[in-house]
């Protein structure tokens, strides 16, 4: 049975929008209209005046954004939620699989959030995969003899939560070259960024792969990186083979 005490949970008191990735008694809230719990205990709130759902872990007390991306409108149906334009989101509910509804009150429909983190209908998976793509090995770097820079991609960041990088032999050994994990950079936003690390004394003939880490089940071992020789063009290319 409860105490009968009063705490707040997420907002500040200040109308507005911020806090994402922080305490979300720290955040922000314009117009809070409806919550919902999951099945692991994570808190959904309609953030109506900012045309977003937020979503409060339960474990880290942490806030984020899960769906809307705060222009008020229609938009988005198919690609990543947080890409999505909502009007007046009021009520929010999750079924026992994980995806998430949302009554678009303005707009005149319910939305689906499916657990991929893409906004239905006409859900395109492509559009909504988590990958690392575009790795490369730039032999040509000026951080010293024998170094070299290993740059990648990212086509969206939904449970990301760094990388590390490492070499694999054919046998599927591995030895981490990063000491401590390279932080992602957008995390939960649904966006892609670019990144690189600098590979001390770099042999040419070794393989180098991108460990994905999430935070839940993902593709985790993307690679091996396009070896760019000293003063070569460098191109772009599509994404390469993954391991589990």
């Amino acid at each position: 049975m409860g105490t009968g005490v009063i705490s707040t949970v997420a907002g500040n008191g200040a109308r507005g929008f911020s806090g994402d990735g922080g305490p979300a008694t720290g955040a922000s809230l314009n117009g809070p209209l409806g919550v919902s719990f999951d099945s692991g205990g994570d808190l959904y709130i309609t953030d109506g005046g900012n045309a977003r759902v937020r979503e409060v872990n339960q474990l880290t007390g942490s806030i984020s954004t899960v769906a809307g991306n705060g222009t008020i409108g229609y938009s988005g149906d198919g690609g990543p939620a947080t890409a999505a334009s909502l009007n007046a989101p009021w009520g929010v509910a999750v079924d026992p699989t994980g995806n998430l509804y949302i009554t678009d009150i303005f707009n005149d429909r319910v939305r689906r959030v499916a657990r991929s983190g893409c906004i239905d209908p006409g859900q395109t998976p492509e559009a909504c995969d988590q990958k690392v793509i575009d790795i490369e090995v730039d032999l040509s770097s000026p951080q010293g003899r024998g170094s070299a820079v290993l740059r990648w991609s990212t086509t969206r960041e939904m449970s990301l939560t760094g990388f590390n990088v490492l070499i694999l032999d054919r046998a599927g050994h591995r030895t981490q070259l990063n000491p401590i994990t390279i932080p992602c950079m957008s995390c939960s936003t649904g966006l892609g960024r670019d990144y690189s690390y600098v590979v001390p004394k770099h042999k040419g003939g070794r393989h180098l792969f991108v460990e994905m880490l999430c935070a839940d089940d993902c593709p985790s071992v993307w690679g091996p990186a396009r070896v760019i020789l000293p003063n070569a063009p460098r191109e772009k290319h599509s994404s390469l083979s993954r391991s589990r």
